[in-house]
């Protein structure tokens, strides 16, 4: 079952307005899917203005561990590509606990549908 309410955010838009206005922070790994790779020229300059306010961590992508730390602070998003069958709905739960030894919790996976198919934004809940 899809869930529907109660999320911070559904697109790529409110994801960096959330950053930008709400407190979020973006994390990412170096050289990995990004939404850098998806906004359009405003969204892009927007992403500018974010990553020069401090809100945007890059990570590389050999360290798991800093990454799950990261992302376990709370009021942390980040952007991953999956295989549709790990978050089939445009709002997903994943629980990794067993198959990530670092993570604690469970995810929730957002899709923006209006980007490419395979994109994915994950969010920890606060």
């Amino acid at each position: 079952m899809p869930l529907r309410h109660g999320v911070a955010f559904r697109d790529l838009q409110e994801v960096l307005d959330a950053m930008e206005f709400h407190g979020w922070i973006g994390v990412q790994t170096l050289h990995g899917y990004g939404p850098d790779m998806y906004c359009n020229p405003d969204q892009c300059i927007q992403l500018e203005r974010i990553k020069a306010m401090g809100h945007f961590i890059e990570i590389p992508s050999n360290d798991d561990a800093r990454l799950a730390a990261e992302l376990l602070k709370g009021y942390r998003v980040g952007f991953d590509a999956l295989t549709i069958d790990l978050a089939p709905y445009d709002i997903s739960i994943y629980d990794e606990r067993e198959a990530w030894p670092y993570a604690r919790r469970r995810f929730l996976f957002i899709r923006d549908m209006k980007l490419s198919y395979e994109m994915l934004a994950f969010a920890m809940n606060p």
